[in-house]
C-alpha cells in the first residue's frame, strides 16, 4: 500500500488536505477492513495533536478466487446421491477468520 503525498513540511490549521492510497490489495469481499491510523503530529514530529483509529477501507472491485481444485472423498457413483466434496482455492491475500464461501 502506498499513500501519497507524503507531507514532511509544516502545514496551516485549517487546511484541507487530501491523500491517495495506491496498490492496495483488493479483498475478496465488500466488508469494511478496519485497522488503519491517522495519526497528526505537532511541528517538531514528535507530540501527537491528533489520533484516528477508526478508518476503514472499502472497495467495489474484488480480488480473483484462482487456482480452484475439486477432490472428492467418497467413490459413490449413483445418480441423485450426495457426495462429499472439497473446493480449494489459492488466495493471493489472507483470509479474514471465520470466512465462509
Amino acid at each position: 500500500m502506498t499513500i501519497t503525498p507524503v507531507v514532511s513540511s509544516k502545514v496551516d490549521a485549517g487546511t484541507l488536505m487530501t491523500f491517495t492510497i495506491n496498490t492496495f490489495q483488493n479483498p475478496y469481499n465488500g466488508i469494511p477492513k478496519g485497522g488503519f491510523f491517522l495519526t497528526i503530529y505537532e511541528s517538531t514530529g514528535l507530540g501527537i495533536i491528533d489520533q484516528s483509529s477508526d478508518l476503514f477501507v472499502i472497495t467495489s472491485t474484488f480480488t480473483s478466487l484462482t487456482g480452484a481444485t475439486l477432490k472428492r472423498f467418497d467413490t459413490n457413483t449413483m445418480v441423485k446421491a450426495a457426495s462429499k466434496l472439497q473446493m480449494t482455492f489459492s488466495l493471493n491475500l489472507p483470509v479474514d477468520s471465520g470466512c465462509v464461501m
